[in-house]
């Protein structure tokens, strides 16, 4: 994933490693899931790169877009495993 390594938690839900870019080779291939077992401290922060989209704006805006009207503290949550 582009914010690095990621546990795919059964209901859908992402938990990020934390300062790991990616799985170490041969881990991890897009057609297959393995399960993991893993230890850490739960982290929180408020990081991810979301934006409200402004038809008006000429310059491709990079990060997540986001429905007018969200709050974007919120929407810029994520957990991960230090």
């Amino acid at each position: 994933m582009k914010l690095g390594a990621a546990l795919i938690l059964e209901n859908g839900q992402r938990i990020w490693m934390d300062e790991m870019h990616s799985w170490p080779d041969g881990f991890y291939t897009e057609k297959e899931t393995k399960s993991a077992k893993v230890t850490g401290v739960l982290i929180e922060r408020h990081d991810l790169p979301v934006f409200v989209p402004n038809e008006n704006d000429s310059i491709m805006q990079q990060g997540i877009p986001v429905p007018k009207d969200t709050d974007l503290k919120e929407a810029s949550h994520r957990y991960l495993f230090r």
